[in-house]
């Protein structure tokens, strides 16, 4: 229901769990109907079943799809220095849940998308330090942000440990990326 829109609907056969079918709503089906939310641009419904499903009388523990939802929800309302800050809570609350390879390259995305090419550059050295590849598109838009905002020296260095982490084709690609760059460094310092 949730996936072809029928957030209302989805939510009625939600509520109605307990009562009609003696079930109660578990961490996966919350996340769905967060997931509804998101998709449909319902942040309102979002953030009031979240505060529902974990401080409620429902009281689920959160588990690293609904963190990555709710750094979504906040990357979508323009609050990703927020989502950048959920990175840690889950190991730090003593939940034993860690963010995963797509929660990391969401938000990098979300802080290139907001021009928080910094922090975004910090996110993107925790996925190589896990020894995560963040893809190609999202790395690149970080190079050419940090170079426009005349953080040079960052984005080649960003090149360089992409380069190496980086196999066959890809090698080449990361070299055409550092020489764009290095000719977009020269045009801005012209400008």
């Amino acid at each position: 229901m949730v996936a072809t829109g029928g957030v209302a609907g989805a939510r009625q056969v939600f509520d109605g769990m307990p009562d009609k079918a003696g079930v109660q709503p578990d961490i996966v089906s919350c996340n769905e109907m967060l997931k509804g939310y998101l998709k449909t641009g319902d942040h309102a419904a979002f953030d009031l079943l979240l505060k529902e499903v974990t401080g409620g009388k429902r009281r689920l523990k959160p588990n690293v799809t609904t963190y990555k939802l709710r750094m979504s929800a906040l990357c979508a309302k323009g609050r990703s220095f927020e989502a950048e800050e959920l990175l840690d809570v889950p190991r730090l609350n003593g939940k034993g849940v860690s963010p995963n390879f797509e929660t990391y390259i969401m938000l990098i995305e979300a802080l290139v998308e907001n021009n928080a090419f910094v922090p975004a550059l910090e996110v993107c050295k925790e996925c190589l330090a896990n020894k995560w590849a963040p893809p190609f598109e999202a790395v690149k838009g970080l190079i050419q942000g940090l170079v426009k905002s005349r953080k040079v020296k960052h984005a080649k260095e960003l090149g360089m440990a992409m380069k190496k982490a980086a196999k066959g084709d890809a090698k080449e690609e990361w070299e055409k990326v550092e020489a764009d760059a290095f000719q977009l460094a020269l045009a801005e310092m012209k400008a």
